[in-house]
Order: C-alpha cells, then structure tokens, then sequence
C-alpha cells in the first residue's frame, strides 16, 4: 500500500496525481484529478477527466505533461459528448425516423 506523501495545500482547480491508484500489475499510471475540494482531514476529492470524483490517497503535484494528457483526454471526451448530443438533436428533428 502506498504511503500519503506529503503535500501542501491545494486549490480547488490544481492539478494533483494519486499515486495510490498507481498499479504494477498490470501496469497503469496513477490517476490525474483537479482539485474540487479539500477534506477536513486534509485529503482531497478529485475530479477526473471523465467526471468520476474520488477521494484520493497519496497525492503530488501534477507535471506539466500529466497535465497536458488531462486536457486532452477532457477534450477528446468534450468532442465526443458533443457529436452525440448533435445527432440526438438530429433524430429528435426527425421524430426518431431514420
């Protein structure tokens, strides 16, 4: 199990990464989140690109390219939720007739 590494206070918006939800086997990253909120007990919830909220382990600044890979992931996901809601809209127009 990962340790709490130590972190000085955040706000809500940084970018943080919970190294707890690192894994070995097989190997995956830890989790990139923002920041929305600190815990009177001094840990996090964060908030992932995808909009899934937890609360968080070990935490550490984000690098600049964790943060990069964020905002990607958050627009790639931005444009996807778009594209759907447009060709919702366009079978609404239609009365659901193709």
């Amino acid at each position: 199990m990962t340790e709490r590494m130590p972190c000085t206070a955040h706000a809500p918006g940084d970018y943080l990464v919970d190294e707890s939800t690192r894994s070995e086997s097989p190997p995956e990253p830890p989790w990139t989140g923002r920041v929305v909120r600190r815990l009177a007990t001094g840990r996090y919830r964060l908030l992932a690109e995808s909009g899934y909220e937890w609360t968080a382990g070990a935490v550490r600044a984000a690098t600049a390219q964790e943060r990069a890979a964020y905002q990607r992931a958050r627009d790639r996901l931005q444009r996807e939720r778009d594209a759907l809601a447009a060709q919702m809209e366009e079978l609404n127009r239609k009365g659901g007739r193709r």
